[in-house]
C-alpha cells in the first residue's frame, strides 16, 4: 500500500507538477476489489458527481475493481461527470485518444459479458417456465407457492375470492379501478393499500385466466384459472 501511494504521488508530480494541483490519497486497508461497495470508492463517486475531482489515479486497474462489469459502470459514471481515469502500470489514461481506445475495448468486453449473462439467464428462466416452474420472482396476488414444491404455484382460495370480486365488479358492474380501489381501502380489506394503478396492473395480468406469457413464448394453460378468459377480456 505504501509503495502504491509513493508511486502515485511521484507520477502525479511528474505528470501534473507544472501547474498547481491538489492530490488527495484514498486508502482502503484490507479491502478486496471484488465489488464497488467500499467506503472510499463511494466517496470518489460522490466527489465525481459533485465535480470536486478531475482525475482518478490508481496504481493498476485491479486496485480499483476486479470486475469488468463494475469497471464498465465506473467508467460510465466518470465519463458522465467528465472525470478521467489513469492506471499507471496499465498505461491507461482516458484523457488521451489511445487511452479511450483501450478502455472502449474493455467496455465492449464487459458489455458482451453482461449481454451473454442476460441471454443465458433469460433462456434458463424460459426453460424453467416451460417445465411448469414459476421462475419469475414475485407471485401475483391470488396465487401461492405449493408447500410440496416451492417451484410451482397454485391458487390461494381466500385471495382468489377477492380477485374474482375485482374482475366481477369491473366487468359486470362497470366499476372503475379508482372507485373500486377507494371502496376496498375504506373496507380496510386485508389491510392492503389498494390503488387505482395496482388494480389496473392486476386486471391486465393474463395469469388470472391461466395464461403465462413471456417475451419468448405463451403458455395458454399454464395454471388453473381464477377467472375465465371472457371475464378477463371484458375487464
Amino acid at each position: 500500500m505504501d509503495d502504491q501511494v509513493r508511486r502515485i504521488t511521484e507520477f502525479c508530480e511528474f505528470e501534473y507538477g507544472q501547474e498547481p494541483y491538489e492530490l488527495s490519497i484514498r486508502r482502503e486497508e484490507g479491502r478486496s476489489g471484488k465489488n464497488l461497495e467500499r467506503p472510499e470508492i463511494q466517496k470518489i463517486l460522490q466527489q465525481a458527481e459533485s465535480h470536486a475531482i478531475d482525475i482518478v489515479v490508481v496504481y493498476c486497474l485491479d486496485r480499483l475493481t476486479r470486475s469488468l462489469t463494475d469497471l464498465y459502470e465506473l467508467l460510465e459514471q466518470f465519463q458522465k461527470c467528465q472525470v478521467s481515469l489513469v492506471a499507471i502500470t496499465d498505461h491507461i489514461d482516458t484523457s488521451t485518444p489511445i487511452g479511450r481506445f483501450f478502455v472502449s475495448i474493455i467496455v465492449l468486453i464487459a458489455q458482451w459479458e453482461l449481454d451473454t449473462l442476460s441471454s443465458r439467464t433469460e433462456r434458463g428462466i424460459a426453460e424453467s417456465l416451460m417445465q411448469g416452474n414459476y421462475a419469475r420472482g414475485k407471485i401475483p396476488f391470488g396465487f401461492k407457492r405449493k408447500d410440496e414444491d416451492p417451484h410451482l404455484i397454485e391458487i390461494s382460495p381466500d385471495d382468489a375470492a377477492i380477485i374474482r370480486r375485482i374482475f366481477t365488479e369491473i366487468s359486470e358492474d362497470r366499476e372503475s379501478c379508482y372507485t373500486l380501489a377507494k371502496k376496498m381501502k375504506e373496507e380496510k380489506l386485508l389491510g392492503r393499500m389498494w390503488s387505482e394503478l395496482g388494480l389496473k396492473v392486476m386486471i391486465q395480468n393474463r395469469l388470472y385466466y391461466g395464461c403465462l406469457q413471456t417475451k419468448d413464448f405463451t403458455h395458454e394453460n399454464y395454471i388453473e384459472p381464477i377467472v375465465t378468459k371472457e371475464v378477463w377480456d371484458k375487464a
